[in-house]
């Protein structure tokens, strides 16, 4: 089964590149049918779109202009393969497999759009909230829908707050709206993977930072990141806490 859900992952993956690919362009999801080479928007062939091994056979270039094919679409239907191959692993058959591989496909998606575009599209956010708040309450966790909405709007006013005293956006509108999906995974745990990912970008910040002043980078793969570390170990903000 972990090969089966492994394959599953390539095709998913190779899914979501055209999913984030499209909504970070405002283009149609449905029209053209199949994926195009995003430098001559040529409609790609069926042996083209086969993951990871069409990358290959390529030699990485687009079969019509010949002009490179960026590493991330394989990167993305491989770690989609791998996250869940992953999520069977460690889950079987149960609820908490949806939710990983929600919880993963969401990861995939916002590592695409948010590294090349800065840009976490709206309508997967919405998508994946739904799913998740209908998980969460057949789990009866109904204190994290709660704890969810108080997530976000601490978050929007923490951001306000920051703002005004950069002078400039601290978080962008996408990341405030994944502080709600966190909020509905982990509850209060939700503080300890803002601190965590902000601990994780700050050495990519930094870099980026002395690079170019002017430059940004992308908080909400660090934030997912965090909240997978946070749901799969089991880490508890109370009990590091007492640690200290």
């Amino acid at each position: 089964m972990v090969i089966i859900f492994f394959v599953m992952g390539l095709i998913f993956g190779s899914f979501y590149n055209a999913v984030a690919y499209r909504l970070s362009n405002n283009m149609s999801l449905v029209k053209p049918k199949r994926s195009i080479c995003p430098k001559c928007k040529k409609e790609l062939g069926i042996l083209e779109l086969i993951p990871i091994f069409s990358y290959i056979f390529l030699k990485g270039k687009c079969k019509n202009c010949h002009e490179k094919i960026s590493l991330f679409y394989p990167f993305i239907e491989f770690l989609t393969a791998f996250t869940f191959a992953l999520s069977y692993h460690l889950c079987g058959f149960s609820l908490d497999l949806l939710i990983m591989l929600i919880m993963f496909s969401y990861f995939s998606i916002v590592i695409y759009s948010d590294f090349k575009y800065m840009i976490i599209p709206d309508e997967v956010t919405f998508i994946v909230i739904i799913l998740t708040v209908i998980l969460i309450l057949i789990k009866a966790l109904y204190w994290n829908v709660i704890v969810a909405f108080i997530t976000i709007i601490s978050t929007y006013v923490f951001a306000k707050i920051i703002s005004i005293i950069l002078k400039k956006d601290a978080m962008g509108g996408g990341d405030i709206k994944l502080m709600f999906f966190v909020g509905l995974l982990l509850n209060y745990n939700a503080i300890l993977a803002f601190f965590i990912s902000s601990f994780l970008a700050f050495p990519a910040a930094f870099y980026v930072t002395v690079k170019n002043k002017n430059s940004k980078i992308p908080f909400g793969p660090f934030l997912l990141l965090a909240t997978i570390l946070i749901y799969i170990f089991k880490l508890d903000l109370i009990t590091i806490l007492s640690w200290l």
